[in-house]
């Protein structure tokens, strides 16, 4: 071999490694900007996580207030139908309270 042709050869490895390291370091940049990237998105996803057990706890808050309001809802129509019923008894008693003394005493 020539010392030529081993030259040659040596500062074709030499520009291969050259476009190596060039690759490297594109492929280093690369992945500095994901780790970049993927660290807002863990930080997002922590914000998200936080957000989510606060819906939660302000649901489970709403689900105690509406059972409780369903029990007073019930209360309330409970008592409604005896007032009617209790409405509706006066009315029958009052209406035989004139009847009755008419067709006996008439």
């Amino acid at each position: 071999m020539s010392d030529g042709n081993v030259e040659t050869k040596l500062e074709y490895v030499e520009t291969r490694l050259g476009d190596v390291e060039t690759r490297l370091d594109r492929v280093e940049t690369s992945l500095d900007h994901v780790e970049n990237r993927l660290s807002h998105v863990e930080t997002k996803l922590d914000k998200i996580e936080v957000t989510l057990l606060k819906l939660s706890s302000e649901v489970t808050e709403i689900k105690v207030r509406g059972e409780a309001y369903d029990v007073k809802l019930d209360a309330y129509q409970r008592a409604s139908v005896q007032v009617v019923n209790l409405a509706f008894g006066l009315i029958i008693t009052a209406v035989l309270a004139i009847i009755i003394p008419a067709v006996i005493g008439g």
